[in-house]
């Protein structure tokens, strides 16, 4: 997991890609952080510091036949690849959704999981495997022109097809997926049973449990790489003007909505993002100072939860979305200073 970045930061200049793909995963972290709190704030385990979940014998056994399938190079070996090439992949939370919700329907449907994303970045320049090898054999696969559905807002119709092609080795899945999309995922009775046959505990999805197997699957595939540590730590550094080292913090991510053609989302004045982090502080913290970071599309939003939150801290940066930015003139250079400005 993303949860902790610490130690000193290091004097050297990053490169424009790694800069950008490092941002791109600093969101994502920011994501998993708070959902990781949320779980933990719900739970009512008051032990200190944030929870490490221990992979599970079925997830294991899955790494496992993955692993072997993969090094004996089987013929008969099914592959499900998630996929985002360009075009409209959805923002950070719907990306790690669909990769995570994708990763659970290969495990359902008894496939390979692999992760072919080179966009806007490689994903390999700031996350490295883990347990599971999603990286090697994606290019190749992709090479061989496998079965291409889109789940981008067509989740019912892809999840048939999916169905329907059960036998097709080879598929590509490109998704967009929020938690409501992969709630109705997961709960469709063919791919539960299937989970439920093989150990998964599927009702966990849900509060007050509702991060477990979030942070089972994302623990399973990734481990930051050197270069997101990096520029975690320098974004830390310049943010906050303190070069040592560093506590574990709290990520708080408040989307107001407004942009992009998105519509209205959570009032910047709403006390509950404050509330929440406070009360996340004081089950990890342990006693100790634990800071909260605050990232957000609305400048006031960030104001006011420093408010409410003493000590809390942000980058006063212009928002963007992965995706859409770049349509309202920004052309793939400016989106890669931007995101190295960040």
């Amino acid at each position: 997991m993303l949860r902790k970045f610490i130690s000193s930061v290091k004097k050297r200049r990053l490169g424009l890609l790694g800069a950008c793909g490092a941002v791109y995963l600093i969101f994502i972290s920011v994501i998993i952080v708070l959902h990781d709190a949320l779980s933990l704030s719900r739970t009512g385990n008051d032990s200190p510091g944030p929870p490490t979940p221990a992979l599970p014998g079925w997830l294991l056994a899955y790494a496992e036949y993955h692993s072997d399938q993969l090094q004996n190079h089987r013929h008969t070996t099914r592959f499900l690849v998630y996929v985002c090439t360009g075009g409209l992949c959805g923002g950070i939370g719907d990306r790690v959704t669909g990769i995570v919700t994708a990763f659970y329907l290969a495990v359902a449907t008894n496939r390979v999981f692999l992760v072919h994303n080179p966009s806007p970045v490689d994903l390999g320049v700031v996350l490295n495997t883990s347990n599971i090898d999603w990286k090697t054999h994606a290019g190749y696969v992709m090479s061989q022109r496998p079965l291409s559905i889109g789940m981008i807002d067509r989740v019912g119709e892809s999840l048939d097809l999916l169905n329907d092609n059960a036998e097709q080795r080879l598929i590509a899945l490109r998704t967009n997926l929020n938690l409501t999309d992969r709630d109705y995922i997961l709960s469709r009775k063919e791919f539960a049973l299937s989970l439920q046959n093989l150990g998964v505990p599927v009702d966990t999805w849900r509060p007050p449990n509702g991060g477990i197997l979030f942070a089972w699957a994302w623990s399973a595939l990734f481990t930051p790489t050197s270069a997101l540590d990096e520029a975690v730590r320098a974004k830390w550094a310049r943010v906050t003007g303190f070069e040592g080292s560093l506590d574990s913090y709290v990520a708080v991510h408040i989307r107001t909505g407004g942009h992009w053609g998105d519509g209205k989302r959570h009032d910047p004045a709403n006390d509950e993002f404050a509330e929440c982090a406070k009360r996340v502080v004081k089950r990890m913290s342990a006693g100790a100072a634990l800071s909260v970071y605050v990232a957000s599309d609305d400048h006031n939003a960030k104001m006011s939860l420093q408010q409410k939150v003493p000590g809390a801290v942000f980058d006063p940066v212009l928002p963007f979305h992965i995706d859409k930015s770049g349509r309202g003139g920004l052309d793939s250079l400016k989106l890669l200073c931007l995101c190295l400005a960040i």
